[in-house]
């Protein structure tokens, strides 16, 4: 279903987080990297000052998670599961990044967001990640077309772009807003 409409050719390529396995064989996926989401709050919130964070100091907070019959969903809550807490208070689900980021810098509520979010909005959001040790967890980020189809040359030219995009991040940990990380540096 997630494929249909590439199958249907209604669409060329397809842009997004990849579920592994990939079971369908006549589709084709270039991995561009790996995106983990990261705990947030505002930058004003009492969380952001602390050095060491566990989700389950966080069990009591305002959650601002997806929907729970929803991939992101059913994947922050293996999240909680494999770090050994509870699904917590959530006050508020919604698949809306731009949404979630909005409320979460008002420093009411803390989130999990991938860390590519926190990579683009760095100039636009004033959240933080938190120093929340989580599992490791396989995040994929890439591009599905099918097999033995010819892409257009706007389609080539699309493929190209995004890896250009990515390539300053396409390594295995977590993104790092610039922005913050210069600031980091410069209070050491």
């Amino acid at each position: 279903m997630l494929y249909r409409e590439l199958r249907e050719r209604t669409v060329d390529v397809v842009l997004g987080r990849i579920l592994a396995p990939l079971p369908e064989d006549d589709l084709e996926v270039q991995i561009l990297f790996n995106d983990p989401v990261l705990v947030v709050a505002g930058q004003q919130s009492r969380w952001t000052y602390r050095r060491s964070l566990k989700l389950a100091d966080l069990a009591d907070e305002a959650w601002i998670l997806p929907p729970s019959d929803s991939l992101p969903g059913a994947l922050a809550a293996d999240l909680f599961r494999a770090s050994g807490v509870g699904i917590p208070r959530s006050p508020l689900t919604t698949l809306s990044i731009h949404l979630c980021g909005r409320l979460v810098a008002t420093g009411r509520f803390v989130a999990v967001l991938p860390s590519s979010v926190l990579h683009f909005c760095a100039n636009d959001l004033p959240v933080k990640a938190l120093p929340v040790k989580l599992p490791v967890q396989q995040r994929p980020v890439g591009i599905v077309t099918l097999k033995n189809r010819t892409l257009s040359p706007v389609t080539q030219l699309f493929i190209s772009c995004a890896r250009e995009v990515v390539h300053p991040f396409a390594k295995t940990e977590p993104i790092v807003p610039r922005r913050r990380a210069a600031r980091a540096k410069i209070r050491k």
